[in-house]
C-alpha cells in the first residue's frame, strides 16, 4: 500500500463527476503517486 487516501466525492457518484475539477485533481494526484513509485522500483532493479 503506498498511501491511504480518503476519497471526499459524493454518493452516489454520477457519470459526470469524471470531468469535474475535484475528480481531475484526486486522479493526477494519484497517477504521480503510482508513477513516482514505478520509477523508484525500476531504478532498483
Amino acid at each position: 500500500i503506498k498511501s491511504d487516501v480518503a476519497i471526499d466525492l459524493p454518493h452516489p457518484r454520477h457519470y459526470t463527476l469524471k470531468t469535474s475539477p475535484e475528480f481531475s485533481a484526486l486522479k493526477a494526484r494519484l497517477t504521480e503517486d503510482i508513477r513516482v513509485e514505478a520509477i523508484r522500483t525500476a531504478d532498483v532493479h
